[in-house]
């Protein structure tokens, strides 16, 4: 068996991260801050099988605890290859959130996912391409 050493922190391999420190280093702040602030941060960073989807520019707008929930479902292998297209997924405010497939890209309830399967100690990171979710009946997008 051949052992390859791994030392510094940009290897080839880096081992996942918390969500805290990947929306750190990824410069969500904006999410990590609502996060913190609705006190959210530990709960999501410690339970099991979490996916989390963060608005692109959260930075510039105020997430409130139901929108932060709104993106995020608990107990799935939320890898995008793993998502089953069509499957309605209950988010922890109660929303269902739909995923859809055209070529190689992936859509949540029509938006985007611009950066997925970003690997956490602890769950999965996709990136949306836009603001954030809203609810009223059904879910949709604004801008």
């Amino acid at each position: 068996m051949l052992l390859h050493e791994l030392t510094g922190r940009h290897s080839w391999f880096t081992p996942p991260l918390t969500l805290d420190l990947t929306l750190q280093e990824l410069g969500h702040t904006g999410f990590l801050d609502a996060l913190k602030r609705e006190k959210l941060l530990d709960k999501y960073s410690t339970t099991a099988k979490v996916v989390v989807f963060v608005p692109q520019n959260a930075n510039n707008s105020p997430l409130s605890l139901e929108d932060l929930k709104r993106h995020v479902i608990v107990g799935e292998f939320g890898y995008t290859p793993v998502l089953k297209i069509g499957k309605a997924y209950s988010s922890q405010s109660g929303a269902k959130l739909n995923f859809t497939q055209k070529n190689s890209e992936y859509s949540v309830n029509g938006v985007r996912i611009v950066q997925s399967n970003i690997i956490l100690e602890n769950g999965v990171m996709h990136v949306l391409g836009g603001v954030r979710l809203t609810y009223s009946r059904t879910l949709k997008w604004t801008s």
